[in-house]
């Protein structure tokens, strides 16, 4: 009567979640009462309430999230007076801030889908299921905290289905892992233009979340030449890619630093004349109309302003 951690990824998959190493890990540390590696039966009860409970993020993942929801609310409350909860139409907001602007589309869809859920619930709920007529006021939909992790939890499948795909594609050699020059192509085919340093360090980022046979504490040379990523390290590095959109981190830190030089109103974004002395700054002659073209492609959630995350992109 017990799960040994290969037996308890099979279990985690069954429950309908995708099984990383580092996530798994996470779980067994927490639920592991007698520190044995191996779950007996209320081991695997515990289990499953914390993964219901997470929906399948690592802890340090429902921080980040947790911020982010809470400072959405927070500024939505401050023009909107005893709101505290996320109103629907700024779940993709949330989501783009904690995947990234690469996964921006997706997030706009299932914003879209939860909306149109939302309105039909509303709509079969009411009198006669009739709709708002001329004049009434448009139904604002509020959502907790818990709700928005499950519709995380639902573009992050889609992530991860994506990264299968890929993943399979560029394993030309059905090796059943992907190699540098295999590696190579998958960020060329995804728009990047990455240093092998930079591939590198991302790499060995990622072999150290996986604990892959101890990578972690190899050199950057003995990670960089390794040819032993497999789908787990493989999604590790995608999501890190994204997240920072094939900078290094010295080179993010760098443009957040400018970022916040910009930020003349301590807004936490910038907006086009803000983006346009930015630009000034780093050497590139922009006249006003393409500095607005620039800014309209990568404002993803349609505030009319770029944070963080979308100046990176």
């Amino acid at each position: 009567g017990f799960l040994d951690t290969t037996e308890l990824m099979t279990f985690v998959s069954s429950l309908g979640f995708t099984p990383l190493r580092s996530m798994v890990k996470e779980a067994l540390d927490l639920v592991d009462l007698d520190r044995n590696g191996l779950l007996d039966f209320e081991e695997v009860v515990l289990l499953m309430h914390c993964y219901r409970h997470t929906e399948g993020f690592t802890l340090d993942e429902l921080q980040t999230i947790t911020a982010i929801y809470q400072d959405v609310v927070d500024q939505v409350s401050r023009r909107r007076e005893g709101t505290n909860l996320l109103p629907a139409e700024m779940l993709g907001d949330v989501l783009v801030q904690f995947f990234g602007p690469a996964q921006a589309q997706k997030a706009r869809d299932l914003q879209s889908e939860c909306i149109a859920r939302m309105s039909k619930m509303t709509s079969s709920a009411s009198e006669g299921g009739a709709a708002p007529g001329i004049g009434q006021k448009k139904t604002t939909f509020g959502m907790g905290f818990h709700e928005v992790l499950l519709w995380a939890r639902r573009l992050r499948e889609k992530e991860f289905e994506s990264y299968r795909d890929a993943f399979q594609k560029f394993d030309e050699d059905g090796s059943d892992s992907i190699d540098m020059g295999e590696l190579q192509n998958v960020i060329k085919t995804l728009g990047y233009t990455m240093t092998r340093a930079t591939i590198m360090e991302i790499k060995q980022k990622a072999f150290a979340r996986t604990d892959l046979d101890d990578m972690c504490v190899k050199t950057s040379s003995e990670v960089l030449d390794s040819d032993s990523m497999d789908y787990d390290s493989f999604v590790h590095f995608m999501m890190m890619l994204q997240q920072s959109d094939g900078f290094s981190a010295a080179e993010v830190q760098e443009i957040k630093d400018t970022f916040r030089k910009f930020d003349e109103d301590g807004s936490g974004d910038i907006d086009v004349c803000e983006l346009s002395d930015m630009l000034r700054f780093q050497g590139h002659a922009a006249g006003i109309d393409e500095v607005r073209r620039l800014h309209s492609r990568v404002d993803f959630n349609g505030s009319g302003a770029l944070d963080v995350a979308e100046f990176i992109r």
